[in-house]
């Protein structure tokens, strides 16, 4: 989040009506995201851990990342694998960025013991990286 505002990051709405991702009624859009996706390059990150919503698993390669992202649209987030997968690695402070401070919540319904931020708008990542400094 400190790099993020350094270089001027602000936070954007892309869409302002809610869409039916997971699940079926989304379907018409999955063939042009995945043209999308498929023309994007993508790494898996060095940094970090990312964990696929689809499978609950870590990713190992950039072509997991983009068939898990176009079966996102359609398929159930499999919190509890995720959660649990995270947890083996011994992580229990989360930063969660979104549209709405929603995964906060099922984090801590959880894993009582985590430490949990939602950053979902400028204000919310202003108030945590004043925090930070």
């Amino acid at each position: 989040v400190k790099r993020a505002n350094e270089l001027g990051a602000t936070w954007t709405d892309i869409w302002s009506e809610t869409l039916p991702f997971h699940s079926r009624l989304i379907e018409p859009i999955v063939e042009n995201f995945r043209e999308a996706v498929n023309d994007t390059h993508i790494e898996v990150p060095s940094w970090s851990l990312v964990v696929s919503n689809v499978t609950g698993s870590i990713y190992n390669s950039a072509y997991q990342i983009k068939e898990n992202l176009v079966s996102h649209l359609t398929n159930t987030v499999q919190w509890n694998k995720c959660l649990s997968t995270i947890r083996s690695q011994g992580i229990i402070n989360y930063i969660e960025i979104g549209a709405r401070p929603i995964l906060n919540k099922l984090v801590l319904e959880n894993q009582p013991d985590a430490t949990v931020v939602s950053i979902h708008n400028n204000e919310s990542m202003h108030k945590y990286y004043n925090s930070e400094t």
